[in-house]
């Protein structure tokens, strides 16, 4: 017997249950308008909702029709929700990249490092991994507005040039993904810098090694042979100035590879 049909039962014989039904009720219904507004990206109904005291930080169930419209939104979303589980308003909402609810969610108590099951991930990751760097600096508490340090990379010319303020600070020679694996391109930002990190699956040594967007991709030293040979990372052929970019560009520099 479910807990909200016991309720019902309870609430023919005690007037306190009935009551406690009624507002179990209304948090439901200001749930399902707030999972309707996040899968409309509709920030003033979502507004509306919290506004009306609903629990930023239930679980999401979506219905079959929402599943369909979530895969219609983005199927990367919707990968990882069918392959995960405990979801929250924050982790659909960074996946779609709704920055506005985002904001509305955390400003009503939503749980900024609140981690999902299955993928064990915070709301962060779903924004950097769906290509929503600026968000997941946000989700982050970082300032995206601290532009002060960028990289730009090319594929097609094999560089990497690091701006400070805007202006050329550092260019330096790089090899990026081979052709069976390629570094995809996109826009990321720096999740993580380890100064010695160890490749599980090559079994070789990333000094230096700046994470892009949580994932196993990343800007560290290595062998340069003057064209694309790594296995999806970008090696910085010179050690020193690999150590510079290292030391330079902090966790949530924006970094673009065209």
């Amino acid at each position: 017997m479910t807990f909200l049909l016991l309720l019902l039962l309870l609430a023919q014989f005690d007037p306190a249950s009935k009551l406690n039904l009624s507002r179990i009720q209304e948090q439901q219904k200001l749930q399902e308008n707030l999972t309707q507004a996040i899968l409309s990206n509709d920030a003033a109904l979502t507004d509306s909702a919290l506004k009306q005291n609903c629990n930023p930080n239930y679980q999401v169930n979506l219905s079959e029709a929402e599943v369909k419209t979530l895969m219609a939104l983005s199927p990367r979303m919707y990968h990882y929700y069918s392959n995960g589980s405990d979801f929250r308003p924050l982790h659909i909402a960074a996946g779609l990249g709704e920055t506005a609810i985002c904001k509305l969610l955390i400003a009503s108590g939503a749980k900024q490092y609140a981690v999902s099951k299955g993928y064990d991930w915070v709301p962060a990751q779903y924004a950097a991994k769906s290509g929503y760097p600026d968000l997941a600096q946000v989700l982050l508490g970082l300032d995206p507005n601290d532009d002060r340090y960028r990289i730009e990379i090319s594929l097609s010319r094999q560089k990497l040039v690091v701006l400070q303020n805007g202006l050329p600070f550092l260019t330096a020679g790089i090899s990026t993904g081979r052709h069976d694996k390629p570094t995809p391109p996109g826009t990321y930002l720096v999740t993580d810098k380890i100064k010695l990190q160890r490749s599980t699956i090559y079994k070789v040594k990333m000094p230096y090694f700046l994470r892009l967007s949580f994932s196993e991709v990343g800007i560290h030293y290595g062998v340069n042979p003057g064209r694309p040979a790594s296995h999806g990372c970008i090696r910085v052929g010179s050690e020193e100035q690999a150590r510079k970019i290292f030391n330079t560009c902090p966790i949530g520099t924006i970094v673009q590879i065209r």
